[in-house]
This record gives structure tokens, C-alpha cells and sequence, in this order.
């Protein structure tokens, strides 16, 4: 995933975690004095300081995935020639990008693309997710997502990676025990039991209380 040395311009695109291998990429750039851009969608932001300080004006920042596609489909539309690009995040974003990239006539040699995934995850036992703030009770099948039974059930909760890694869909505990699958939560903040994360975790016993 090394960044080219004759493109005229790079323009690194970094859903979540996936901003890691393209820090480097932002570093050689102003190092050996090469044009970017730097679209970034987060969360909370990791190295977002050191990104922010290292990037200047070359960094843009978007708080979830519509908002930072809607800009990828800007930049992608208006670069000059020769220009390469440069994706890593979760599976969804990286697929999402590289089918725009293709129907807007990128030549696939422009695109590179580092991906990651969280582990596979069991289906879990079934438990319900009672919503307090809406006064609702959601089963959740094993097998099936607590974030999948909320949208089923018409509850909207913003989310990007589905993978418990980029953090968009922390969502609040009220009372319960949580089993975390994710990559994003600290081992302070799982012991606190005051969040997870729908799209993988589950809840630990027949119920989990969420603030939504």
C-alpha cells in the first residue's frame, strides 16, 4: 500500500481506524513536498490532534459516512490527472468508494485500497433490547445483530463500519450486562458498562436497557 512516487496528486480517504496506514501516507507527502488531500470520516478520531497539526489545510474532516461520501464523490469527480487515491477503512466504505471511483472512470490502477475486518463473530444467544427513551422492546435473534433488529424494527442508530471498529454507533447502556465484540471501546469504558456497540456486541442474560 506504498503511496507513488510519480503521481501528480494523492487524495487519502480514511474511514475510522483505517486513517492508521494513511498517516504515513500524509507524513512522506510533506516530506518529499507531494500534493494532498486528506478526507477523513470519524467518529471520535484517532490521532486526530496529530493529524490535524501534521495536515493543515490539506485535512478534511466528516462526521459519518454520508457526509464523507458526499465529499469522496466531489473530489473524485474534480482531480487532476494522474492523480491517485488512496482508501482504508471498513469493508463497506472501501467497496463504496472503489464502485465510484469505477463509475466515474477511474482507471483501477489509481486505486488502492488496504482493507481490515474484525474477526468473525459466533451468532450469540438471543436476548431483548429495551429501549428506554422510545418505551419499546426489540428481540434480538441469535444470529442477528442488535443494530440489524433495531433498523428492522424502524429505529435509526448512525453507524459506518458495521464491524465494531470505527465507533459511529456507540450507543448508551442504562442498565444490563454487555458481551463487547468491539474494537473501539477501551477496557476502562467496557468496565463501566455505560456503552456498546449494536452492530456487534450483544447483550449478556435476557435483556439489555439502551438509551435510545
Amino acid at each position: 500500500f506504498p503511496p507513488v512516487a510519480t503521481a501528480r496528486h494523492h487524495l487519502l480517504i480514511a474511514g475510522g481506524i483505517g486513517v492508521t496506514p494513511l498517516l504515513s501516507h500524509a507524513h512522506a507527502a510533506l516530506e518529499w513536498g507531494r500534493s494532498f488531500t486528506f478526507l477523513y470520516g470519524h467518529r471520535s478520531g484517532a490521532f486526530l490532534g496529530d493529524l490535524r497539526d501534521l495536515c493543515g489545510d490539506h485535512l478534511q474532516e466528516f462526521a459519518g459516512r454520508e457526509r464523507l461520501m458526499a465529499a469522496v464523490q466531489d473530489a473524485l469527480e474534480c482531480q487532476p490527472l494522474e492523480t491517485h487515491a488512496y482508501i482504508c477503512g471498513p469493508s463497506g466504505l472501501t467497496d463504496a468508494v472503489c464502485e465510484l471511483a469505477a463509475k466515474l472512470g477511474w482507471p483501477r490502477q489509481r486505486v488502492h485500497v488496504e482493507r481490515f475486518s474484525a474477526d468473525d463473530l459466533d451468532p450469540g444467544r438471543p436476548f431483548t433490547a429495551k429501549l428506554v427513551r422510545s418505551g419499546i422492546d426489540v428481540d434480538v435473534p441469535s444470529g442477528v445483530s442488535l443494530l440489524e433488529a433495531l433498523e428492522k424494527a424502524g429505529v435509526q442508530v448512525p453507524n459506518m463500519c458495521r464491524q465494531g471498529v470505527c465507533g459511529e454507533c456507540r450507543t448508551g447502556v442504562v442498565s444490563g450486562r454487555v458481551e463487547h465484540r468491539d474494537l473501539f471501546l477501551s477496557e476502562a469504558e467496557r468496565t463501566a458498562g455505560d456503552a456498546m456497540m449494536p452492530c456487534v456486541s450483544r447483550g449478556l442474560g435476557d435483556s439489555v436497557e439502551v438509551d435510545l
